[in-house]
């Protein structure tokens, strides 16, 4: 795909999360939503920061780009948080659901109240809630517009130029 499809691609991950969190979640009020939810959103991540990687090695400022995603996760958090000025609460969000994708469906989820917890074979346990959820949603959206926007840049820039 190319770095379009790849936006295009996490715009439709991140409705999806969208609808699931603030229609699907108050229809059902199934705490699983919650999970799917944040799977979403760490597919929108994944592909707007491989677009973004992409971007930059388009133009040269990089010149490698790793094939694995957590590995490309780890390379633009090192690289680029403070140019997204992600502080560490949002270096934290993006960890959290990367952990999340990685744990598998054979773990155990343990409701309560509000809240699941998740516990994986290495019992590791990552929590979610729906606020957490929801704030997770709107830091992913930001992420997402302000990667999108200087992806354009550079494009618009580039066309200037030509």
């Amino acid at each position: 795909m190319d770095i379009w499809e790849e936006l295009a691609e996490a715009r439709k991950e991140l409705k999806l999360a969208d609808h699931m969190v603030y229609v699907t979640y108050k229809l059902l009020n199934d705490r699983k939503i919650m999970l799917s939810v944040a799977r979403h959103i760490n597919s929108a991540l994944n592909n707007t920061i491989f677009a973004f990687l992409k971007n930059e090695l388009r133009f040269k400022r990089i010149y490698h780009l790793p094939e694995n995603e957590h590995l490309r996760l780890k390379y633009f958090l090192r690289d680029y948080s403070e140019q997204f000025a992600l502080n560490f609460e949002g270096e934290e969000m993006i960890i959290k659901l990367d952990n999340l994708r990685s744990m598998k469906s054979g773990g155990y989820n343990i409701q309560e109240g509000s809240v699941i917890h998740i516990v994986n074979g290495c019992l590791r346990v990552e929590t979610l809630s729906v606020n957490m959820i929801k704030k997770y949603l709107s830091n992913a959206r930001e992420l997402i517009n302000n990667i999108e926007k200087l992806v354009r840049t550079d494009y618009g820039t580039y066309a200037y130029k030509s």
